[in-house]
This record gives structure tokens, sequence and C-alpha cells, in this order.
């Protein structure tokens, strides 16, 4: 049995603000299996939010896999 909930490979992310595009998700890998735990934390304005609403399909990704 796979206990992989969740896998993310190679997600990018990025908004256009006016002409410019800025990148806040840079090819991030991730697995969770299942009743795994974690904590997601760091400054404000790096992208945690937009990683989780991403994995719950609250955003769209720009995602490029390898």
């Amino acid at each position: 049995m796979n206990d992989v909930m969740i896998e993310t490979i190679n997600l990018h992310r990025s908004y256009r603000i006016g002409r410019k595009s800025i990148e806040v998700l840079h090819g991030i890998d991730l697995t969770l299996h299942r009743g795994e735990k974690i904590f997601l934390c760091g400054p404000g304005a790096v992208g945690k939010t937009t990683l989780l609403g991403t994995q719950a399909g609250l955003e769209l990704s720009q995602s490029r896999r390898v």
C-alpha cells in the first residue's frame, strides 16, 4: 500500500503585477505521507499561503513536471 497522501514535484507559482512577474514558489518538491504532520513557518510574503492554497486546489499552479 502506498502511504503518500500529497506529492508535489517542481511546483512553480508567480504573480503578475503590472508588467512585472514575481515568482513566489520556485520548484517546490514536497511529499507528505499518511499520518505525517508538518509545520510550515517563515517570514511574511514568502509563499506559505500560496503553497497551501495551491495544494488545496484554491489557486492554480504553474507546475512543470521534470
